[in-house]
């Protein structure tokens, strides 16, 4: 399962980058996008992924539906915490949290993904907490944010363009 979701990670990571450095509105419809052709690209290298290294068990799939799950569950309170006003509306603060319920669920998929999601997750923790100490702007988060998604996926999909397998464990 970890080279298709390397692949979405490098989509995701691209997008969020690039939204976060044009500016403004950008970033929804380019997250939107990361999105979309992060989800056709696990599909598109499903079979190639099959063929050299099988297929996920039922427990990897079953663990990343949880973990997707959860981490939907916390958008949907952050959401409704903000709409009632129990949690800032400040985009700042929203976006933050947004990482740090990615970060969380990108642990919970340590087991489906194998060792270099839980790196991701906890470089991710540190670049948050560092951002927060530094008082960096809301740009240069995600700009960090998405150039890690973007590496780290670019690790985690580097047996499909050939080269050694960086990590070991799940595949």
């Amino acid at each position: 399962m970890r080279y298709g979701g390397g692949l979405f990670l490098c989509c995701v990571g691209a997008a969020i980058a690039l939204g976060a450095l044009l500016g403004g509105n950008a970033i929804a419809p380019l997250l939107l996008g990361g999105f979309i052709v992060g989800t056709i690209s696990i599909f598109a290298v499903r079979t190639i992924v099959a063929k050299r290294y099988g297929r996920p068990t039922q427990r990897q799939v079953q663990l990343m539906i949880v973990a997707i799950a959860l981490e939907l569950a916390g958008f949907i309170a952050l959401s409704w915490l903000t709409s009632n006003g129990a949690l800032p509306r400040d985009p700042q603060f929203i976006w933050t949290s947004v990482l740090v319920i990615v970060a969380v669920h990108f642990v919970l998929m340590t087991w489906s993904f194998g060792a270099w999601i839980l790196y991701l997750a906890l470089a991710i923790l540190a670049w948050v907490g560092f951002a927060m100490a530094q008082n960096l702007g809301l740009g240069a988060v995600l700009v960090g944010d998405g150039l890690m998604k973007l590496g780290f996926g670019a690790i985690m999909a580097a047996p499909l363009y050939g080269t050694q397998n960086p990590s070991p464990g799940i595949h």
